[in-house]
């Protein structure tokens, strides 16, 4: 007697049928109710998905990854919390199903009928699964099953949840999608499932610790936004490494420099990779290792410390794709944001943890952090297992970016005007000065600034270039401030060469405003007479006069208001766009 083909463990055997008609009394069957969407459904049919069963009243949740095949396929299946469920539901949004599952007795099986609800009302399909191929090859089905459907991809429930039911149309859609494969890139949120999907598989596959390296340029987000949520997925589980404690330090650099070697913080020679290579494989064998502890204010290593091996060693830093340390790697994801995001959140970042100026945080940017990323970081990118995009929102990280400094939150109204210098010295407004401005505004190739309501300009006024960043207008809790345009600003004086090291990045300006600005004061309200022209494709187009209003918010928007009554002017017409808007 021969033995039995049983599959291995974590492997389902099923078969899959239409039905004919509904067999009789099927409501004495238990039944549940059954929500599931798709996080990730691979070209190859690989997939990752959720999914909330309803018995009675109680719910239950489940996260399952399934690989390849057709009537034998690996299954893992982890049981999510109420809140972990909720997290990753949003992520199916446009790939789910709605049905109710009877379980149906049969010959020593159990047929798992489902009805569809929704826009599959009126399918049905019964799925019974088999300990063995023998057992599955042997099943005599009842009458009232139809024709099997096992190996046909369009009856599948990831395609039912992303196509509908099968028609012509949708099977060459299908056919189409999963002959064009490509590099798989995820949003944040979707990213963030799939990989959290991949670490269960592996997971699953081994007894041992398993490395997981997050990869990505200066100011992607990679601390902030991904290994914090993997760490909440996996509390207790995570063994945390910074590819930046094995920073060499400034007295490496110093001593590099005094023999005649220059060396940048963004480089991999600033690291000691054997060091880190050292410290992976010593966790990777699940035993407990000294590690330098790195210290950013001091810029050198003080100290040493503990560090224990738990199931997933996480590894974070720029250079997390270096091909020393994927060889190591059970699972590489690199983080991709656009240039223009990683420079304004490098400002942000670099303005708190160190004491350079906003000026030579910037320069150092240009001159250095950029050139490294392109020549280091971003070739790691196609080696990935997956590529997340981690995008930029204005609405909020504008706020974080210019917080504490001066100029934060500048309110501004403008008005088209004739009004001339005699009206105004009539009326009592004191002059201040005349100054001349120029005014480049910068258009990122990796975004639309304007679409997102943002700016990016360098002023040059007489011996002073500023540069000067704007979020999207913030939101007024009061109706007046509707007639204000306030927004978080980032504002700070630049050098003529960081301004041309700037011009490498962003040379292609979008426009240039140029402005004879009259300053005036009057009831102790600063404002300006501003003669306006665009320079745009070597044309000059001359947008009038008009009259700016602003204030970092000291001054009472009712002082403001009875100015604005002696000008003559009606807040109601005033214009909150920019020069360039215009």
């Amino acid at each position: 007697m021969t033995e039995q083909q049983r599959i291995p463990d974590g492997h389902e055997i099923e078969r899959k049928f239409l039905i004919k008609t509904l067999p009789q009394d099927l409501e004495q069957n238990p039944y549940s109710e059954i929500e599931q969407g798709y996080i990730m459904v691979a070209e190859s049919g690989q997939e990752i998905r959720v999914r909330r069963e309803k018995i009675e009243e109680e719910e239950s949740y489940y996260q399952t990854i399934k690989g390849i095949g057709s009537t034998i396929r690996q299954e893992i299946e982890m049981v999510l919390s109420e809140e972990q469920f909720q997290i990753l539901w949003p992520q199916t949004e446009g790939r789910r199903i709605k049905k109710r599952r009877y379980l149906i007795p049969q010959d020593g099986h159990e047929i798992h009928l489902d009805v569809y609800k929704n826009g599959l009302s009126g399918h049905a399909t019964a799925e019974v699964e088999f300990p063995t191929v023998e057992e599955m090859e042997a099943f005599n089905a009842p009458e009232w099953f139809g024709e099997d459907v096992s190996t046909r991809r369009e009856y599948k429930n990831q395609s039912l949840a992303l196509y509908g039911l099968p028609t012509e149309k949708q099977q060459k859609k299908i056919e189409s999608e999963t002959q064009n494969p490509g590099k798989p890139t995820y949003s944040l949120e979707k990213g963030l499932a799939i990989l959290h999907g991949l670490i269960v598989d592996k997971l699953a596959q081994t007894d041992k610790p398993i490395i997981v390296c997050i990869a990505g340029g200066s100011g992607a987000g990679k601390t902030t936004k991904i290994t914090s949520m993997i760490k909440k997925f996996f509390a207790g589980q995570i063994t945390p490494y910074e590819m930046d404690r094995r920073y060499r330090g400034a007295t490496w650099m110093q001593e590099q420099a005094e023999n005649g070697e220059e060396k940048n913080w963004d480089e991999p020679d600033a690291l000691d990779f054997d060091g880190i290579v050292t410290d992976l494989q010593g966790l990777k064998d699940g035993r407990t290792i000294d590690v330098p502890i790195y210290d950013m204010a001091l810029s050198e290593q003080n100290g040493w410390e503990k560090l224990s091996s738990k199931r997933i060693i996480l590894v974070d830093g720029i250079f997390a794709g270096d091909p020393r340390i994927s060889e190591l790697a059970d699972i590489k994801c690199f983080i991709s944001v656009p240039l223009s995001v990683r420079m304004l959140r490098r400002l942000g970042r670099d303005r708190k943890r160190t004491e350079l100026s906003l000026n030579e945080i910037l320069d150092y940017f240009a001159e250095k952090v950029q050139p490294m990323h392109e020549k280091y970081i971003q070739p790691t990118m196609e080696s990935s297992d997956l590529i997340i995009e981690n995008e930029f929102n204005p609405a909020i990280e504008a706020e974080r970016i210019g917080e504490d400094r001066s100029g934060l939150h500048p309110v501004q109204t403008k008005f088209e005007t004739n009004i001339s210098t005699r009206f105004l010295e009539t009326i009592g407004a004191v002059p201040l000065g005349t100054t001349h401005q120029i005014d480049n505004y910068f258009d990122p190739d990796d975004r639309n600034m304007i679409l997102t309501g943002e700016m990016m300009r360098i002023r040059r006024e007489g011996h002073t270039w500023i540069f000067t960043y704007k979020g999207p207008e913030k939101k007024k809790e009061k109706e007046d401030r509707n007639y204000f345009s306030e927004r978080p600003t980032l504002e700070f004086e630049i050098t003529p060469a960081t301004e041309k090291k700037f011009l490498n990045l962003f040379g292609n300006q979008r426009a240039t405003i140029k402005k004879t600005r009259k300053l005036y004061e009057l009831k102790g309200v600063v404002f300006a007479l501003d003669n306006v022209r665009r320079v745009e494709n070597g044309r000059t187009i001359y947008l009038g006069q008009f009259i700016e209003i602003r204030s970092n918010g000291n001054t009472p928007e009712e002082k403001i208001k009875e100015v604005l009554d002696l000008l003559g002017l009606d807040i109601r017409l005033g214009r909150k766009e920019s020069y360039f808007e215009m």
